[in-house]
């Protein structure tokens, strides 16, 4: 008996989905002017999308900044207190530990 030859297969991903509009693809701009001498409004649609697209994501990083420097602003008081407390906890701390080694 000959032994069997097994057939080459490649796998696909069955969880690959169809390419949709709401697909962010970054195209090079010579591609661009080429899909622009078949369909111009498409690329207009997409350029007009990634616009909005880098507008809100602008947005949602500065609202995020100015929440962090809030946050910031209201806990500079208390981390200077404690810090203050700290440092004097320190020196007393350490002249307690040179009198204790002087006897």
């Amino acid at each position: 008996m000959k032994p069997l030859k097994k057939k080459a297969t490649t796998h696909q991903s069955k969880t690959s989905s169809p390419v949709s509009n709401t697909l962010n693809v970054n195209v090079l701009p010579n591609e661009l002017t080429l899909i622009a001498s078949k369909d111009i409004d498409f690329v207009k649609d997409y350029l007009k999308k990634e616009q909005d697209y880098r507008h809100e994501m602008d947005k949602s990083i500065l609202a995020l900044e100015k929440s962090e420097q809030n946050i910031i602003e209201n806990e500079v008081p208390f981390m200077r207190k404690f810090t203050f407390r700290g440092q004097i906890f320190f020196f007393f701390n350490h002249i307690i530990l040179l009198g204790i080694s002087s006897i």
